[in-house]
């Protein structure tokens, strides 16, 4: 069955235990069941009904990897962690505190590109470059 959301019921969760097979088994154990549980002591469609809600819960390990995350955190937690940088910054002075760690990739942080190139080619193009002037012109 396929909907206007995505694929569901066994389809859904075959390809749920496949992107992500140790957190998918994880959430079925805390759970109760096992991946051979599912189309015997549970039945298909109430497995993915109950896999589907936990990967919309920030504190299941399914969530975290599908979102990258480094682990799960709960609401809870997040909250905390956005209290705690709040009191730092006002509480620091002029220095701008670190903010606690977050499981996800800093946003902020901008990759400008990509390049083939080793590290110390890199660095070699690029003082070729600076002698010779690339890059210096006034527009």
């Amino acid at each position: 069955m396929v909907g206007a959301c995505g694929p569901g019921g066994i389809q859904s969760l075959r390809e749920i235990a496949e992107a992500h097979p140790t957190e998918f088994v994880y959430e079925l154990h805390l759970l109760g069941y096992t991946p051979e549980d599912i189309g015997r002591r549970v039945d298909h469609v109430i497995a993915d009904h109950l896999i589907r809600i936990r990967m919309r819960e920030p504190d299941s390990w399914l969530y975290a990897a599908a979102k990258g995350w480094a682990f799960p955190v709960s609401r809870e937690w997040m909250l905390a962690a956005d209290h705690y940088d709040a009191f730092t910054r006002a509480n620091s002075g002029r220095r701008k505190p670190k903010p606690y760690p977050r499981p996800w990739k800093d946003q902020q942080t901008k990759k400008l590109g990509t390049t083939n190139l080793s590290p110390v080619d890199a660095r070699d193009l690029l003082r070729r470059a600076a002698r010779e002037g690339v890059g210096t012109e006034r527009q």
